[in-house]
């Protein structure tokens, strides 16, 4: 129902959404019943007394049912809407019943003292109240309109709240057919247990850290797509980049002779990708910006049929493909940075990896100087627009006690990269304190 009514009204398209319902109060409990404790059926109806609500036409249903014999009642609770009252008055009497407003701490010893809810609504976003009523063991008849079948589902009795011949036909159902009663009352107190407030909160923060993510992703994705040519003409042109590709070869060559699967995890323009193809017999290539990819497959040329790519961000859903030791060797070169997770992503890559598989990554280093002032810079100056996109700097002691828990065991740590007049000014120093990037090789 939402789905369908949100675009419209926000006018906006929706990219990520999810389905996260209200918890039932511990408060709702189901009190025993039996066939012989239902003389006068007795019908509640908790909401605001409102137009939309359809109030009147439930007491207009009850109302033909009492003339025609039936020992049924009604009570309606809630706040009133003045014009509603009007279309509702009529019809009160001693068995058709206004009690205005109650605590909500009320409510259960209300629903106790009554054998079914009825709900006449034709626009709710989902009806809690329905799930309360449910918890409390009432049966449940409903309005066929707005979420309710949705969220419902076959729990319940559906009627036409506009039409009193349905509303009526639903009420007798109910109260006639008591294995009937019984089956939606125990089936409502079971379906409502999987209402929780804990698993609302859980869901809630859960899916506000993937939206997280996605805004971190789609700002990184889209930035490499416009810069996706550029970054293929650096490893041909730029000494520094071209330097960066021999270590990595270095590395990818010296893993091992020959593996059967190897992944790169946010495959650029595909000069990694090209080297796994000479010592891999297929590869996975995957980045979530098109254009990276376009130039990853001209990058990779005939070897292409070994390679699967794949256009997709780099979250931790995205290992859920792949069953456990599925890759001999996994890549992942200045990818790490831009995601959300990056350590979930980590555990992911170790699930996947065969025994005694290696992953080789590179972040940025946060033990360089050049790193604390290229921070700085960006919070004063707002440059390099590269630097807003980073999620993770990372120092090489904590990389590695956490690849450690992962369960990984670090082979080796390098430190890459050129920083034009920073590296010459500080030549003097530590690698470990000028070189803006860090690779790391570690085994499962």
């Amino acid at each position: 129902f939402c789905f369908e009514i949100l675009p419209k009204v926000t006018r906006q398209k929706i990219t990520k959404t999810a389905i996260i319902p209200h918890g039932v109060s511990e408060i709702f409990t189901a009190l025993p019943r039996t066939e012989k404790d239902i003389k006068t059926f007795k019908l509640i109806y908790v909401s605001t007394i409102d137009l939309y609500k359809h109030q009147w036409k439930i007491a207009e249903a009850v109302d033909e049912l009492l003339k025609e014999g039936y020992a049924i009642r009604i009570d309606f609770i809630g706040h009133a809407n003045p014009r509603a009252m009007v279309k509702l008055n009529p019809f009160l009497s001693e068995s058709i019943r206004y009690l205005g407003p109650v605590s909500y701490r009320e409510l259960p010893a209300r629903y106790a003292a009554s054998d079914a809810f009825i709900f006449g609504s034709t626009c709710e976003t989902f009806g809690m109240v329905l799930l309360e009523a449910m918890a409390c063991g009432l049966p449940i008849l409903s309005s066929n309109r707005s979420s309710m079948p949705e969220t419902l589902g076959d729990h319940a009795l559906y009627f036409d709240p506009l039409d009193v011949v349905t509303i009526k036909q639903a009420i007798l159902k109910l109260y006639k057919n008591y294995s009937l009663y019984k089956s939606l009352q125990e089936d409502g107190i079971e379906f409502a247990k999987q209402f929780a407030w804990e698993k609302t909160s859980y869901d809630t923060f859960k899916f506000i850290q993937e939206c997280c993510m996605l805004k971190y992703s789609t700002g990184a994705i889209d930035y490499h797509n416009r810069e996706a040519k550029t970054f293929k003409e650096k490893y041909q042109d730029k000494q520094s980049f071209k330097k960066r590709l021999l270590t990595w070869e270095h590395l990818i060559r010296g893993a091992n002779s020959k593996f059967d699967r190897a992944m790169d995890i946010g495959c650029g323009p595909g000069w990694m990708t090209k080297i796994l193809c000479d010592v891999s017999n297929s590869v996975v290539a995957i980045d979530g910006a098109a254009q990276m990819l376009e130039q990853s497959r001209a990058t990779v040329g005939d070897a292409a049929d070994q390679v699967e790519f794949i256009e997709a961000a780099i979250v931790p859903s995205l290992f859920d493909r792949w069953p456990s030791k599925s890759f001999d060797l996994i890549i992942s070169s200045s990818v790490l940075e831009y995601v959300e997770n990056a350590e979930l992503i980590l555990k992911k890559s170790f699930e996947v990896l065969s025994p005694s598989g290696t992953l080789i990554f590179s972040l940025p280093n946060a033990s360089s100087w050049f790193r604390m002032i290229e921070t700085n810079l960006f919070r004063w100056l707002g440059k390099p627009i590269y630097r807003g996109l980073l999620v993770n700097v990372w120092n090489d002691k904590d990389t590695v006690k956490m690849l450690e828990r992962i369960g990984f065991k670090v082979d080796t740590v390098l430190w890459q990269g050129y920083v034009p007049y920073f590296s010459e000014i500080f030549f003097w120093l530590p690698k470990r304190l000028t070189k803006p990037m860090m690779i790391i090789v570690a085994k499962k």
